[in-house]
């Protein structure tokens, strides 16, 4: 409806995805930096996540078991 009037439908396209224009060694750079700041490794992950799972938190004891995994994982790196 347009101004209370019934009209016909309509089709809409949009407009395509710009292409990147950053090089491959960026985005392999960009990468590498990503994983390096937010990844851990695989057992890690797995050992916190059972932890977590076996174990009711308060909210303070969530901010400090999060500030003490990420400690550990900057620790192993």
């Amino acid at each position: 409806m347009i101004d209370g009037v019934t009209a016909d439908p309509f089709s809409m396209n949009t407009f395509p995805l710009p292409q990147s224009e950053l090089s491959g060694e960026i985005k392999q750079k960009i990468r590498a930096q990503s994983r390096q700041r937010y990844s851990m490794d695989r057992e890690k992950l797995q050992q916190l996540l059972k932890v977590r799972s076996e174990k009711k938190f308060t909210a303070a004891e969530k901010i400090a078991e999060q500030a003490q995994a990420e400690a550990k994982a900057s620790a192993g790196d």
